[in-house]
């Protein structure tokens, strides 16, 4: 199983996906070969490698903090490098913690009693943007305060229940 990137003698671009499987026919071996166009394909793909590399520059090259959490696991799927300007932490440090660590005990209190709420309304069809205010422990031990805007997502590899956010430091 491959793929194949050609030119045509008359210039043309390709991309063919070729099988290839041996067999045996009266005490002799062959090879089938299958060959299939995936030139729409390998298109589509560039273009998803163009539009993620424009949200990529975007997110990356912001001040909020843009960011997915997958509730399940109360870890982050992505942050944005921008958390180090809010809390102190590399991108890299909060998709490895809990997301629930670095947040104060009464903006604990404050998601856990709203949570529920909206999950439901989120499992009953109701897409909601949510404004908030959470303060957080930065990483020097201070707290910070962010104007949080979230919505809830299904993760379609598992089925999870996602939360897109946008966190801007209003301390």
């Amino acid at each position: 199983d491959i793929e194949i990137h050609n030119v045509s003698v008359f210039g043309k671009e390709f991309w063919i996906q070729a099988y290839f499987e041996t067999f045996q026919l009266n005490g002799e071996t062959h090879i089938l070969l299958l060959m299939h166009d995936i030139m729409e394909k390998k298109r589509a793909e560039e273009e998803i490698r163009k539009i993620e590399s424009k949200y990529k520059l975007i997110a990356e090259n912001t001040e909020d903090v843009i960011w997915i959490l997958d509730l399940v696991t109360n870890r982050y799927k992505y942050i944005s490098p921008s958390i180090f300007q809010l809390n102190g932490y590399t991108a890299e440090e909060m998709m490895n913690i809990d997301a629930r660590e670095p947040i104060t005990p009464e903006s604990k209190e404050y998601i856990a009693k709203v949570m529920p709420r909206r999950i439901a309304a989120f499992q009953n069809g109701i897409e909601e943007v949510y404004p908030d205010e959470i303060s957080r422990f930065h990483k020097k031990g201070y707290v910070v305060f962010a104007e949080v805007k979230t919505k809830f997502l299904k993760d379609s590899d598992n089925g999870n229940i996602l939360i897109l956010g946008v966190s801007r430091n209003t301390t």
